[in-house]
């Protein structure tokens, strides 16, 4: 994007502004556009397989040669052995048919603006240290060393690195994150010892029609793990840490 970020933002707000929408719809917007800006490639994904991508961006219409940068959707057709791309498309839907895209994609483009947010957070700095107390508790020590070995994972992306710090901030607050709430079946992140050592595991709770639970079962997650299992369950991970969140305000 060759305009002004700042500039950019403002004009697209401005636009949103003095659109016809509801004030509920041109607040979504705007966080829709902030994402864009914000995100590692200046996009937000709504389908990301090997074979096929789509994503929200803003994008100049070529065909016009006096174009701004406008709301575009783009599909992207790949070779899912060689990574090339086959294929690949552009359509400008406008305010209206982006917003439209937008709340069909809704629950997809909630983690994706989670990992805009987390992006900028790293590109900050605002986690790059974590001030330690006089006198490290055991939990302290445990989430410490957590963090470090997550930090040193080099194929994970940082922004997913921070989902799972927010993961584990949540967890030092309130002692567990949920990330499966079924009838009969619930799973949760939580700091457990095991031979004596205390890390973090998967809590996985069996109950019966009345509720009372029926067994429970620990599985030791690792920093690889702990990193796999929050990104497959980003989307009530990341609910569960907003809420928290906003309870803190």
């Amino acid at each position: 994007m060759k305009e002004n970020t700042i500039t950019l933002q403002q004009r697209l707000e401005k636009q949103i502004d003095e659109s016809r929408l509801s004030e509920q719809d041109k607040e979504y917007m705007k966080r829709i556009v902030d994402g864009i800006i914000k995100a590692p490639k200046g996009r937000l994904y709504l389908i990301n397989n090997p074979d096929f991508q789509r994503y929200m961006t803003l994008r100049k219409d070529v065909s016009d040669l006096n174009s701004s940068l406008d709301y575009c959707l783009v599909n992207v057709m790949k070779n899912p052995d060689t990574g090339f791309t086959e294929g690949r498309s552009y359509t400008f839907p406008g305010l209206k048919g982006f917003l439209r895209l937008a709340r069909e994609n809704e629950s997809v483009l909630a983690s994706e603006l989670v990992n805009s947010q987390n992006h900028q957070k790293v590109k900050s700095g605002v986690s790059s240290s974590e001030i330690m107390a006089p006198k490290e508790t055991e939990e302290q020590r445990c989430k410490r060393l957590t963090k470090e070995s997550i930090a040193r994972l080099e194929t994970v992306p940082d922004y997913k690195k921070q989902r799972v710090y927010d993961a584990l901030d949540m967890i030092d607050k309130i002692g567990k994150i949920k990330a499966v709430d079924e009838q009969d079946y619930s799973e949760h992140i939580a700091m457990r010892r095991d031979g004596g050592i205390l890390g973090y595991c998967l809590v996985q709770r069996m109950i019966d029609y009345s509720g009372a639970t029926v067994g429970r079962r620990y599985v030791p997650l690792g920093a690889k793990t702990l990193v796999t299992y929050v990104e497959e369950h980003r989307e009530i991970i990341d609910k569960e840490v907003k809420k928290a969140q906003e309870l803190d305000r």
